[in-house]
C-alpha cells in the first residue's frame, strides 16, 4: 500500500482563493453599507426638511385661523350691534306711524334700510369667514396628521429587495 503525502501546495492555493474571495466580498458588503448609509444620510435629511416645511405651514394655518376666528368675532359682535339698531328704528318708525298714521318718516326708513343693508353685508362676511375658518382647520388638521406621521424605513423589505 502506497500512502501518497497530503498534496499541500494545493491546499494553499486554495486558502489563498478562499482568503482573496473573502476580501472581495468583504470589500464590496464595506461599500455597499457606505452607499445604505449615505441613502440613509439623505433620507434623514429629506424628512426632517420635510418635517420644518410641514411644521411652518401648519404655523401659519393656525396664525391664518386665529386671524379667521378674530374676524368673525369682530363681525358677529357688528351683526349683533346692527340687529340691535334695526330693532330700535323698526321700534321707532311704528311709534311714529302710531302717533301720526300716514306720515312716512322717511329718515326712519332711511336708518331703517341702512341697518338692513348693513346687516345683510355683515351676515355674508360672517358666512365667508365661517367657510374659511372651516377650510383652514381642516387643512391645519390634515398637515398636523401628516406631521405626526413618520416615515418608517422597512429594513426587512430592502432586504429583500436587494
Amino acid at each position: 500500500m502506497d500512502i501518497s503525502p497530503l498534496d499541500t501546495a494545493g491546499s494553499e492555493t486554495w486558502a489563498a482563493s478562499l482568503n482573496d474571495a473573502i476580501h472581495v466580498q468583504r470589500e464590496r458588503m464595506r461599500e455597499y453599507l457606505a452607499a445604505q448609509q449615505t441613502r440613509l444620510e439623505q433620507a434623514e435629511r429629506f424628512i426632517e426638511q420635510e418635517l420644518r416645511r410641514l411644521e411652518e405651514e401648519l404655523q401659519e394655518q393656525r396664525e391664518r385661523s386665529e386671524h379667521f376666528q378674530a374676524s368673525s368675532d369682530t363681525l358677529a359682535a357688528r351683526l349683533a350691534q346692527a340687529e340691535s339698531q334695526l330693532a330700535e328704528a323698526q321700534q321707532r318708525l311704528a311709534a311714529a306711524e302710531d302717533r301720526e298714521p300716514g306720515l312716512a318718516n322717511e329718515e326712519l326708513r332711511r336708518r331703517q334700510e341702512a341697518a338692513t343693508e348693513e346687516l345683510r353685508q355683515a351676515k355674508s362676511q360672517i358666512v365667508d369667514l365661517q367657510e374659511r375658518l372651516a377650510k383652514t382647520r381642516s387643512t391645519a388638521s390634515r398637515l398636523t396628521r401628516q406631521a405626526r406621521q413618520e416615515p418608517r424605513l422597512d429594513w426587512e423589505a430592502e432586504k429583500k429587495r436587494i
